[in-house]
């Protein structure tokens, strides 16, 4: 199968270790669960997480911890998780995730396994610690996953969320936590949370969710803030506001301000947020919109938001990511097939370097530790060649080196949808 037949399938796609907390473990240090898949719509109570227990970074309630935000070695061996969302059968979704190890020099190897999840994978992220990491469904189904190498995955539990479609999720600093956000026009569309117990087994918190129409991504701002893409309507109720600013607790979200950025649609995978919780990055692809193939540049001070400047020529920004020190932003252009490189070299932000030859750039995840720290991963697929998973590095303020990219080999079931990678 050659390049045409890839390209159709993606842009129908596109529109720690060994490390465990004791609790995962039996008295002979067998893994718990491992392997073990409730039915996806269950409830059930998993024994050892308060349900309305959480806030927006630690536990509540004086329960214990689970220890998944003790971060490990920072040159310890990764794991990076490659979704696959596609099969050799034209309409059949792929539900595979793949385990690769990165080397000491940050190049990839397939050494792993392929663990069918029960789902497309949309979106995967790792708990802070690294031993369990979560995948998303589009159709807002969610499974843990205990990764103790590359070659050592199993899935732990399952679990499914009201009807809507689901792209993004993002986890508490504490790794205890959740939340998948559901794009939908309905009653239905909103933040769903998630509440992870110490085993990995997975428990919905309905009384948690925060409703909003239309939302598509949330960005943590480091505390008990995070800002939400979503709410801007042209149908009744009419809803000029796009971008939110919420304060998370044990009982959900509030609402803290509103703005409105794109002043006639938006559409973007992610939002970004700098690690020091001062600046959100919010793309705009929407094929709707005459703001499209723009990055807003939102500036938040405490409990407000305010539109600091704006991009252009940015085509089809599927991806935004920060450097580890908040000087470099790279933005993975999906159509194109480019990645631009944006810093701030005394006048603003602006782009100053363009890598190509990446393919159709989709998702992106970074090492932000140890020795390859900058280490940057992108799903894509090469015009001229096979999925693959392009490596870039970023080696000063607006200085990103292109190292080649790992190829899969030729054929739908390879072509990546998502990526993760141990933090």
């Amino acid at each position: 199968m050659r390049y045409g037949l890839l390209l159709l399938l993606c842009l129908a796609a596109c529109s720690g270790l060994d490390d465990l907390s004791p609790t995962d473990r039996d008295a002979q240090g067998t893994p718990l669960d491992a392997g073990v898949i409730r039915d996806a719509g269950a409830r059930e109570d998993a024994g050892t997480v308060d349900a309305g227990a959480h806030d927006g970074g630690a536990r509540d309630g004086g329960a214990a911890s689970c220890g998944f935000d003790e971060l490990g070695d920072p040159d310890r061996a990764r794991v990076l998780l490659v979704g696959h969302g596609f099969t050799a059968e034209p309409g059949t979704p792929g539900r595979d995730v793949r385990g690769m190890t990165v080397a000491s020099d940050g190049s990839l190897v397939d050494d792993g396994v392929r663990v069918d999840v029960g789902f497309r994978p949309a979106r995967i992220e790792f708990l802070p610690f690294g031993g369990l990491a979560l995948v998303l469904g589009e159709d807002g189904e969610i499974a843990s996953l205990r990764v103790n190498s590359s070659s050592d995955i199993t899935v732990v539990d399952s679990v499914a969320l009201a009807p809507a479609s689901f792209g993004d999720l993002r986890i508490t600093s504490d790794g205890e936590t959740a939340y998948a956000v559901g794009f939908d026009s309905s009653p239905t569309a909103g933040i769903s949370t998630v509440h992870i117990a110490c085993d990995g087994a997975l428990t919905v918190d309905e009384a948690a969710f925060f409703p909003l129409r239309l939302p598509q991504s949330l960005a943590h701002l480091g505390d008990d803030r995070w800002v939400i893409l979503g709410g801007q309507a042209v149908f009744e109720p009419v809803d000029a506001a796009d971008i939110r600013l919420l304060s998370a607790s044990a009982t959900g979200f509030t609402e803290l301000d509103t703005i409105d950025v794109y002043m006639d649609a938006v559409g973007a995978d992610r939002i970004a947020a700098s690690h020091d919780g001062r600046t959100v990055l919010v793309p705009n692809r929407s094929a709707f919109s005459s703001e499209s193939s723009q990055l807003a540049i939102v500036d938040v001070e405490g409990g407000t938001l305010s539109e600091r400047d704006r991009l252009v020529g940015l085509d089809d920004p599927a991806d935004v990511l920060w450097s580890p020190d908040d000087r470099t932003i790279l933005v993975a252009l999906f159509q194109p097939g480019r990645v631009a490189v944006i810093t701030d070299r005394g006048n603003g932000l602006e782009e100053v370097d363009r890598i190509t030859g990446i393919g159709l750039a989709g998702q992106m995840a970074a090492i932000e530790r140890g020795a390859l720290s900058g280490s940057v991963y992108v799903t894509s697929v090469d015009p001229n060649g096979f999925p693959n998973i392009a490596r870039l590095a970023i080696q000063g303020p607006g200085v990103v080196a292109d190292l080649g990219a790992f190829d899969f080999p030729d054929g739908s079931i390879h072509i990546p949808s998502c990526v993760a990678i141990t933090p």
